[in-house]
Formats: C-alpha cells, sequence, structure tokens
C-alpha cells in the first residue's frame, strides 16, 4: 500500500481552496442558525413555563373565590333567597373552576418538564457545533501543516520520486508522541 502526494497540481488546489472557503462559510451561517434556533426554541419553553405558572396562579384563586362564592350561595339556598338552579350554576362553576385550576397545574408540569428537555437538546447541539467549530477546523489546519513540515524535514519534497508510505506515517506518529513528551518536559 502506498500513498502519492501530487505536488504541481496549481488550479486545482487553488479551486478547491475556493469551495472550502465557501463551505466553511456556509457551515458558519449553519451553526449560526441552529444557536438562533436553540435560543428561540429555550425562550419559548421558559416563556411558556413562566406562563402557566402565571395561570395556575391566577386559577387558584380564581378557585378559591368561587369556592367562597359557592358557601355564599349555599348559605342564601337554605335561607330561600336563591332558587336551585341558580344555587345548581354556582356549583357547576365550582367545577368549572377546579377542573381549569387542574389544568393549569397540569400545564404549568409540562412546561416545567419541556425547558429541561431544550436544554438537553441544546447541549447536544453543541457538542455536536463543538465538531464543526472554527477551533476544531484551525486544529485539523495545524495537524496538516505539522505534517508537512514533518515531511520536508524528511526531504520527501526534494525526492520527487518517494512515496508516502505507512511506514512513513508511522514514523510521523512517534515523531508527535516525542514532541509531546518533549512539551510535557
Amino acid at each position: 500500500v502506498a500513498l502519492a502526494v501530487p505536488i504541481f497540481q496549481g488550479n486545482v488546489v487553488k479551486q478547491n481552496l475556493k469551495v472550502n472557503e465557501v463551505f466553511q462559510k456556509s457551515q458558519e451561517v449553519q451553526i449560526a442558525s441552529i444557536k438562533n434556533d436553540l435560543m428561540s426554541a429555550l425562550a419559548t419553553a421558559y416563556n411558556n413555563f413562566t406562563n402557566a405558572e402565571k395561570q395556575f396562579a391566577l386559577e387558584k384563586e380564581n378557585l378559591e373565590v368561587v369556592k367562597e362564592n359557592n358557601l355564599i350561595a349555599m348559605e342564601r339556598f337554605k335561607k330561600a333567597s336563591i332558587t336551585s338552579v341558580e344555587f345548581r350554576q354556582t356549583q357547576i362553576n365550582l367545577i368549572e373552576s377546579q377542573t381549569r385550576m387542574i389544568n393549569a397545574r397540569y400545564n404549568m408540569k409540562q412546561a416545567e418538564a419541556d425547558v429541561p428537555q431544550v436544554l438537553v437538546s441544546s447541549a447536544i447541539q453543541e457538542f455536536s457545533l463543538v465538531q464543526l467549530s472554527p477551533h476544531s477546523r484551525r486544529a485539523y489546519s495545524k495537524d496538516i501543516e505539522d505534517f508537512f513540515r514533518f515531511l520536508r524535514t524528511k526531504q520527501i519534497w526534494a525526492d520527487w520520486n518517494r512515496e508516502l508510505t505507512p511506514l512513513l506515517v508511522a514514523e510521523y506518529r512517534e515523531h508527535l508522541v516525542v514532541e509531546r513528551e518533549l512539551a510535557k518536559s
């Protein structure tokens, strides 16, 4: 198994650089779009939660008022100052108020559960964005530059007929290990 490194590619290299630059800009736009979508989803989830909390508090207050109204209606019914239809209507109002409060509590809990879900989703998206981040691309570019520098030191470029073999790649890896150990010292 052998690899050859073509040296004279002229316009092909320039064209590839332009294509890669356009691709990089496209990726940056996609990253910005994903970040905006995540921030929008997080803001929506948070707003839904705060609105559900407020709705629950209002329904709880409303239930207290309806309960008080029901007690008053019961006393008035005992004194025969309201009809059974009016008394029944206050009971129905109490049941509807209790139902609305239960629904509001459910919506609040649902919205409360959605916030962490959006946060986890955004964490996963952020992790995937790191793979496309400029820092990762710079690190990759630096690795390539280091490899070419290594090839120059081994005078691969001077010997046009020498091929890039797995043995040479293994030698480069050993060279990296030695450099890292020296950097730690």
